[in-house]
């Protein structure tokens, strides 16, 4: 699908029902400042979902393989990293248990109400290229890249695994990767 205006009602049905659902979920919405880190600086107020105009003509995820030319859906490889995590340590355990459970969240919201198919969830294979990289870290803070990032380029994200929002911060994210703000 193609917006081409910040308006929620061009949106589409099935973003238009993700959109419901997240606010549902008390999404928080990103203010207009960051961290000094560059990470989102999230605020608990209530806006309209809407298609980001600032990823201008960008490519769009691939359409869902289960129903090919559709225009329905798409289809996203996901994985996850473990950056500076030592081998074994609680630090790394910590975090896989935290990316455990992203999965649910995300497909119970997002791959539900807006007809994404994600897949893959496991660590990162040495070739990330159109993949969305979740980097797990530790902290509160969270952000992503806009959209998808192309089929040559990973699209990241990284996660504060240690949010207290959880998992309001991950959803949100997520709609950052699915070029939604």
């Amino acid at each position: 699908m193609k917006w081409k205006s910040k308006q929620p009602a061009e949106m589409g049905t099935k973003f238009a029902m993700a959109a419901a659902a997240i606010c549902a979920l008390s999404v928080t919405a990103c203010s207009a400042a960051t961290t000094g880190d560059g990470r989102d600086n999230v605020a608990t107020e209530n806006q309209n979902l809407y298609y980001d105009t600032r990823a201008g003509d960008q490519p769009h995820w691939p359409a869902a393989s289960d129903h090919p030319g559709s225009g329905r859906g798409a289809d996203i490889s996901v994985c996850y990293t473990t950056p500076g995590a030592v081998a074994g340590s609680a630090d790394e355990q910590a975090r896989i248990a935290f990316v455990q459970q992203v999965p649910g969240w995300v497909e119970n919201t997002w791959g539900r109400v807006a007809d994404i198919n994600f897949h893959g969830w496991g660590p990162c294979p040495n070739d990330t290229r159109g993949w969305l990289v979740m980097d797990i870290e530790p902290g509160g803070g969270s952000s992503s890249a806009l959209g998808y990032q192309g089929a040559s380029n990973a699209t990241n994200m990284t996660l504060g695994y240690e949010d207290t929002r959880q998992p309001v911060a991950v959803l949100h994210e997520f709609g950052h990767a699915l070029v939604l703000a």
